[in-house]
């Protein structure tokens, strides 16, 4: 008689078996700009998938969040440094994670050529500031983040400078100043996420994130979405935490970095609006009024 082995009753052996860790897709999902030419989407603007989806999904009206954006707006809900190295594997079309720290500290031991990264994650709205809902749980904002990596780190650290100093003219919403500097601030405001170029000695213009505090929120709301923003911590440490995906030969990830694929020395220029795309932001500003709301955070 052949032995039955009933699966749910091994079922926490699963964390000792030879497959390797699965990593889930979490909530937030990833903004990227496009590099190289490709069906559907122009150079130099931004793009976000519908879960599920990839850029060889058929086209459709589902496949994206949003595309072709040269301009978007965010509530940031975090901002995260982390320390990452990749490396290229022969054969694989992606680089692989081969090093990760969650808490990266000056006084850390780590491989000289592991790099910071800034990781930054909010609500989204379009150059409207209407706030773009969440296609599966609908009933609440999109969540989308922005991997600030090689090139693209440097305007993540003007961003994170600038917040340093508005939270000096600012009055206080909190009895900490390093708190209200690193933690409240950044929240006080109506991110802007657009679109410049970074002239690579080497490697030619390059496309990456440029970010501005446009609008400054209400003081009573501030509160209320750190509260919001508190009840995603886990879902957005579940998600970027790499930390146990790197054992056994670390974590695939794109190096599509928004590098001109065509000509690395051909002289690109900074991305305009289309007429449609143009953003009147004096009367932009006067849609966010004092009982500003963004749905279901």
């Amino acid at each position: 008689m052949a032995t039955k082995i009933d699966a749910n009753e091994y079922g926490n052996l699963k964390d000792f078996s030879a497959s390797s860790t699965t990593r889930e897709k979490g909530p937030f999902l990833n903004v990227s700009i496009c590099g190289k030419p490709r069906k559907g989407q122009t150079v130099g603007t931004m793009q976000c998938l519908n879960p599920g989806k990839n850029y060889d999904s058929p086209d459709g009206p589902d496949k994206y969040l949003f595309v072709e954006k040269k301009l978007i707006y965010v509530i940031l809900m975090f901002l995260r440094r982390v320390r990452c190295k990749y490396e290229k594997r022969p054969g694989k079309e992606y680089e692989s994670l081969t090093y990760f720290c969650w808490n990266p500290t000056e006084k850390d031991t780590f491989p000289q050529d592991a790099k910071i990264e800034w990781i930054f994650a909010g609500a989204v709205m379009d150059e409207n500031l209407k706030v773009i809902m969440d296609p599966v749980e609908q009933e609440r904002a999109a969540f989308v983040y922005f991997r600030n990596k090689g090139v693209k780190c440097g305007k993540a650290f003007e961003f994170i400078n600038t917040i340093g100093k508005k939270s000096e003219d600012l009055q206080p919403l909190s009895n900490d100043a390093e708190f209200e500097k690193n933690v409240v601030t950044p929240r006080r405001f109506i991110t802007e996420v657009t679109i410049d170029i970074f002239k690579h000695p080497e490697y030619g213009g390059m496309y990456v994130f440029n970010y501005n505090l446009f609008k400054q929120l209400p003081d009573e709301k501030v509160k209320d979405i750190m509260d919001r923003s508190k009840n995603w911590v886990a879902a957005f440490e579940k998600q970027f935490n790499l930390t146990e995906y790197i054992k056994g030969g670390g974590t695939e990830v794109s190096s599509d970095d928004g590098t001109s694929q065509e000509d690395p020395n051909k002289k690109i220029d900074k991305p305009t609006f289309k007429d449609n795309e143009t953003a009147d932001k004096d009367k932009v500003q006067k849609t966010v009024a004092a009982d500003f709301e963004l749905p279901g955070i």
